[in-house]
C-alpha cells in the first residue's frame, strides 16, 4: 500500500474532471483541467493501490437499495464534454479498465470553437483542446462502456432561471442525448459550483428535484465538496475536483478524506460571500 495511504482510507469519493489536455505546462492549463500525463498517473495510482473503482450507476443503485458500499471506493466523472474526454482520456480509462461518465453540455456537441464560458476573445485563441467533442465522438464513448450523462442544454446557472427554463435546460439536453445515442441518460450533473438551497433561491431544489423525476433521471451530481455515505441522497451527491494544481499527495488526500474539511470554508463562502 502506498504510504499516503495509511492514515484515512475508508472514504467513497466521486472526482470531478473537465478537460485533458495534452499540455504539460500547468501555466497554460485552465484551474480545473488536469494535463494527459498526469491523469494516467492518478488512474495508476487508482489501481496500484487497489481502490475499488466503480460505475457511477452501480454506485447509486447501492444507495437506493441501501447496500453496503465498500471502504475505498471510488467513481470517475467528467463534466462538459470535451474533446479531450475522447481524445485523451478514453486510451488511458481503457488502458486501466476504469468505468466513467462524461455529462455533456448538449447544446455545444458538434460545435466546432471552444466553449463559451471559457472566455476566449477569438476562435483563433480556441485550441482542439478547448472544443467539445461531436456527436461522433461521443456515440465512441458510449460504444466503449463510458455512460453518457446530461449537463444540461447550455451551461447556465440554473438557480436564477424561471421554472420553466430549468427544466427546459435539464430535459431537452436529455432528448438530445437518447435522440443521439438511442438511451435515455438517467444521470445528470449541475453546472458551476453552488449550494442547491440557498436564500436567494429557496424554491430552486424542489423545482431541480421535480424536473429531475420528471425526466426519470436516477441520480444528480454537484460540485460541492464531500464524500458519499450510505444515507447519501443520490440527488445530491458530493464530489471532489481534480484540477491543475492537484499532485498525487493531493490527490490521494482528495480521496482519503484529508480535503473534506474545505467543505465548511465552501460552504461558508457560498452561503453568505459569493455575489451571484
Amino acid at each position: 500500500m502506498h504510504p499516503l495511504i495509511a492514515e484515512c482510507a475508508g472514504k467513497i469519493t466521486i472526482l470531478a474532471y473537465h478537460n485533458i489536455p495534452s499540455l504539460t505546462d500547468k501555466n497554460e492549463l485552465q484551474s480545473d483541467s488536469v494535463s494527459k500525463d498526469e491523469f494516467e498517473r492518478q488512474m495508476q495510482f487508482l489501481c496500484t493501490n487497489s481502490f475499488n473503482v466503480i460505475p457511477l450507476q452501480m454506485l447509486v443503485s447501492n444507495l437506493i437499495n441501501h447496500k453496503i458500499i465498500k471502504k475505498k471506493t471510488v467513481v470517475i466523472t467528467f463534466d462538459d464534454g470535451y474533446r479531450s474526454n475522447f481524445s485523451n482520456a478514453l486510451p488511458v480509462i481503457k488502458k486501466y479498465n476504469i468505468p466513467a461518465t462524461v455529462f455533456l453540455a448538449a447544446g455545444y456537441i458538434g460545435k466546432n470553437k471552444s466553449f463559451p464560458w471559457l472566455n476566449f476573445p477569438s476562435e483563433s485563441s480556441s485550441s482542439e483542446d478547448l472544443k467539445p467533442m461531436d456527436w461522433d465522438e461521443v456515440t465512441k464513448l458510449y460504444n466503449a462502456g463510458i455512460e453518457i450523462g446530461s449537463h444540461t442544454y447550455s451551461h447556465q446557472f440554473l438557480p436564477m432561471m424561471d421554472n420553466e427554463a430549468i427544466e427546459t435546460e435539464i430535459l431537452l439536453s436529455q432528448a438530445i442525448i437518447e435522440e443521439k445515442l438511442g438511451e435515455k441518460p438517467s444521470a445528470f450533473a449541475l453546472p458551476f459550483s453552488f449550494p442547491v438551497f440557498h436564500w436567494s433561491w429557496p424554491s430552486f431544489k424542489s423545482i431541480l428535484l421535480n424536473a429531475l423525476r420528471k425526466g426519470g433521471y436516477k441520480c444528480c451530481c454537484t460540485l460541492l465538496r464531500g464524500h458519499i455515505i450510505q444515507k447519501t441522497n443520490p440527488f445530491l451527491l458530493k464530489r471532489m475536483v481534480i484540477g491543475k494544481f492537484d499532485n498525487l499527495q493531493s490527490f490521494n488526500a482528495k480521496l482519503t478524506g484529508r480535503y473534506a474539511w474545505t467543505r465548511v470554508p465552501q460552504m461558508i463562502f457560498q452561503q453568505f460571500l459569493k455575489k451571484y
